[in-house]
């Protein structure tokens, strides 16, 4: 009887080494795997509108008008951002396992936040120029307003390495020419060119294409092939 008592004591330890070593395998498997959550194809859209917004922007925004420009890319950033997160909410709740939801929730809280704090500042600044009646006289903009092209882009690319941990390694160069487009951006405030359609369309559309190239790369090529 001590003897079977022992075997089986024996048997139990090594189940559970098995499940801890199980655990351990899927606890490296969760910290290898990337966010999956939104394919190319939306992003690569969005880059998409974002051009064709720099092209038509001289059409629906006079020249020096801070406020409207602003207000234009605003409505433009809203749609894409509705584009994203409806697809990423339609796989959260049709098509993620417990795992992938887990995931999209730890990458969404990282990036979020960023995405927040620009809606923060440009809200803020823009309730200020209107309170001011500066609308209305375009030469005398909130020289303020200058610089929200370059903190969207900044805050854009801090919530990229924000998420970092949950995306592929390339993404550290997408947040690194976020950050490029962003300085950019703030020099040419200083001389009142920051509102050109193709400062945004240039840092934010290619920006957009660029994430879908690293996603396309990192998430769909090898299932492609």
């Amino acid at each position: 009887m001590q003897s079977k008592g022992l075997i089986l004591f024996s048997n139990i330890m090594e189940i559970n080494k098995a499940l801890d070593h199980i655990s351990e395998i899927h606890r490296h498997l969760s910290k290898t795997e990337v966010y999956r959550g939104i394919g190319s194809f939306p992003i690569a859209l969005s880059g998409l509108i974002t051009f064709m917004a720099g092209y038509f922007q001289p059409h629906f925004v006079a020249k020096d008008d801070s406020l409207a420009f602003i207000i234009y890319w605003s409505f433009l950033a809203l749609i894409n951002l509705t584009l994203a997160f409806g697809v990423i909410s339609y796989n959260y709740f049709f098509r993620e396992s417990p795992i992938d939801r887990k995931r999209t929730r730890a990458t969404m809280g990282q990036f979020l936040p960023s995405v927040l704090a620009g809606l923060i500042i440009t809200f803020f600044l823009t309730l200020d120029t209107s309170i001011h009646g500066l609308y209305y006289d375009s030469m005398s903009n909130n020289e303020a307003l200058f610089y929200l092209p370059g903190i969207w882009a900044t805050l854009f690319g801090l919530g990229i390495l924000s998420a970092r941990p949950y995306l592929a390694r390339h993404f550290i160069w997408v947040a690194l020419y976020f950050f490029i487009g962003g300085i950019k951006l703030f020099f040419m405030a200083g001389d009142k060119t920051s509102l050109t359609p193709w400062g945004m369309a240039l840092t934010f559309g290619f920006g957009l294409l660029l994430i879908s190239g690293v996603f396309y790369w990192s998430n769909e090529r090898q299932n492609n092939d």
